[in-house]
């Protein structure tokens, strides 16, 4: 598997980068950041809420100080992501999984999160975010940043944004698009695993197919397959099957020791940008 710190941009899909550019180039969170990753975790913050994060600001330091540390408090999420809806649960628990896997872990369980499909009940502002955290994730993240602690985001829209209706057109806009990215995404992520493991027949040809239903997983072959495949291995086809069958997936998932999305970080960049896809365009299967 490839080394992701060897990795460029031309490794990820042309329809997974059009799209995920697509979303940024007018958002002033992502389009200006020279942290990715921090500037994604700032708006996840921003759209979770910020009274559940900064770390600084809890220990009682003075707001001047030189940086602020937005990590999740755990403590607080547990007590507060009961009342929310399966969708907010969902977010923030993955959110948290970024952090750190085995709290994170904890709290996906709680909240009867399966597997990746179950992403797809998030609205498109924070898939961005969490896509925008796979691709950009590193083995050591930072959560500190030196801006002032995001402002609340009740209407879960964009600065660019300026009305419900753009917010709602954007999103129209997005999944028209989102089955032919996502099909682009899935055989990207089919070559890499192998498409003996995909389809109606013993091999498939990926790329004849012409819907995601041509490269259904085998989901019972897949699982004999996973004691032959690494750790990494392991994870990523199972993050693929959790797209078609949270169920099953997520059965696979805990098999290949999935605890979190912090566990995607050892994976290469295009396997990841596989992922980040996928979650961004899923439109159920």
């Amino acid at each position: 598997m490839t080394d992701s710190r060897h990795a460029t941009d031309s490794a990820i899909p042309t329809a997974v980068r059009s799209s995920w550019d697509g979303l940024i180039a007018d958002d002033p969170h992502f389009s200006t950041a020279s942290d990715p990753f921090l500037a994604a975790w700032k708006r996840g913050v921003a759209l979770a809420g910020p009274y559940l994060f900064d770390q600084g600001a809890r220990a009682g330091h003075k707001p001047t100080q030189a940086k602020r540390d937005l990590r999740p408090n755990v403590p607080l999420i547990q007590r507060a992501i009961g009342p929310m809806s399966p969708a907010e649960q969902f977010f923030l628990a993955g959110l948290v999984s970024v952090y750190n896997a085995e709290d994170g872990g904890r709290l996906l369980k709680a909240t009867g999160f399966h597997g990746f499909a179950d992403f797809g009940r998030l609205d498109l502002s924070r898939r961005t975010v969490l896509a925008g955290l796979v691709l950009h994730l590193t083995a050591h993240c930072d959560f500190q940043t030196t801006d002032p602690t995001p402002a609340a985001d009740s209407a879960s829209v964009t600065p660019v944004d300026r009305s419900p209706w753009e917010a709602l057109a954007r999103e129209e806009r997005h999944f028209a698009k989102a089955p032919e990215v996502f099909l682009s995404a899935w055989k990207r992520g089919v070559t890499f695993v192998g498409s003996h493991l995909f389809g109606a027949g013993p091999h498939v040809d990926v790329e004849l197919a012409q819907s995601k239903w041509d490269l259904c997983p085998k989901v019972r072959v897949i699982g004999r397959a996973l004691r032959s495949m690494r750790p990494l291995e392991q994870i990523f086809v199972a993050g693929l099957v959790s797209f078609y069958n949270a169920e099953d997936g997520g059965r696979l998932l805990k098999r290949a020791g999935f605890r979190g999305l912090i566990d995607l970080a050892p994976l290469d960049l295009p396997r990841r940008a596989v992922i980040a896809g996928l979650i961004l365009n899923y439109t159920g299967w």
